[in-house]
């Protein structure tokens, strides 16, 4: 049964729903991430001076700062790469979705809404999403992140920040 363009475009914007909303908590999980970290840190830097004087909890606490730092920079590397996917998907689906709306039923080529599974790279989509979709995510991909940087950029300095805020607290006078 060949695709209908009412059925094609159903499916173009429940699926960019999808991701749409899985960006969004994407975005939200790594300011969180963020947020915790800094909550974090925040207890180093205003810790009680007394605490201060104790050299197991100015180790402890410097392996706790270095051990968190790297498992919160994994993570938010690892949230914001999924964000970033999950909006190239969506302007992808968005895109497609307004280039269908001008076509017949009859331009519909079949071949493009084929899943093409691929060898597992990590996440679902690649397994799941039509190779139309896939290829139009590329190439989107490559425009329209500048700003998503600048935000990325702010999360890290706002971590980092928090980090040295900690650090300069436990170091020795």
């Amino acid at each position: 049964m060949p695709i209908s363009k009412a059925d094609l475009l159903k499916y173009l914007t429940d699926t960019r729903a999808h991701y749409a909303a899985y960006h969004n908590h994407k975005e939200v999980s790594a300011w969180a991430g963020v947020v915790l970290y800094v909550v974090f840190a925040v207890q180093i830097a205003f810790a009680r001076d007394e605490m201060l004087r104790s050299y197991t909890f100015v180790i402890a606490a410097w392996i706790l700062s270095v051990v968190f730092l790297v498992a919160i920079l994994i993570y938010l590397h690892t949230q914001f790469r999924l964000r970033r996917m999950a909006a190239n998907y969506v302007a992808a689906l968005q895109y497609l979705v307004a280039d269908y709306l001008g076509k017949d039923d009859k331009e519909i080529k079949e071949a493009d809404w084929v899943v093409d599974p691929k060898l597992d790279v990590g996440h679902h989509s690649a397994q799941v999403l039509p190779k139309h979709v896939l290829n139009k995510a590329l190439e989107m991909d490559r425009v329209g992140h500048g700003s998503r940087r600048k935000l990325e950029a702010a999360a890290y300095v706002i971590v980092a920040v928090s980090f040295f805020a900690g650090a300069v607290r436990l170091w020795p006078c």
